[in-house]
């Protein structure tokens, strides 16, 4: 378990693998091209992983308003009961409507966002002064 105020981040990590596999996930930006896809919650301060999951194939099953990336953010942060811990993403997981959750469990959440994404940066700038406001 961490100890309080403790940096942490989310990362994403493809295990190669070229055999048949029903999990096996295809990313043709990445280095590894065909593996195992898992999402790892690590320390920045030791380097050890905390918590992690593995993609298991498409799952159409819902997710509420957070989304899929969402939905696996606050899996890995689940088993973190200590507040002010401070989490890292990049722009695949920047999300205000995470963030919120994430904020009012003691996580404080920033990450990186790209213009083209589905949320226009007036909506995210307000949103950046919202949450400032409520720390």
């Amino acid at each position: 378990m961490f100890n309080s105020g403790r940096q942490i981040y989310v990362v994403e990590v493809m295990i190669p693998f070229m055999g048949k596999l029903t999990i096996k996930a295809h990313m043709p930006d990445k280095p590894v091209k065909f593996g195992v896809k898992l999402y790892i919650l690590c320390d920045s301060k030791t380097g050890y992983y905390k918590n992690f999951t593995m993609y298991a194939g498409k799952d159409d099953s819902a997710v509420g308003n957070v989304g899929k990336t969402g939905a696996v953010v606050i899996e890995l942060v689940e088993d973190i009961f200590h507040p002010n811990h401070y989490l890292y993403v990049d722009h695949f997981y920047t999300n205000p409507i995470l963030f919120k959750p994430l904020n009012e469990r003691g996580i404080l959440a920033t990450g990186t966002s790209r213009s083209k994404k589905n949320y226009p940066s007036g909506e995210l700038k307000c949103e950046k002064l919202s949450l400032a406001q409520l720390v």
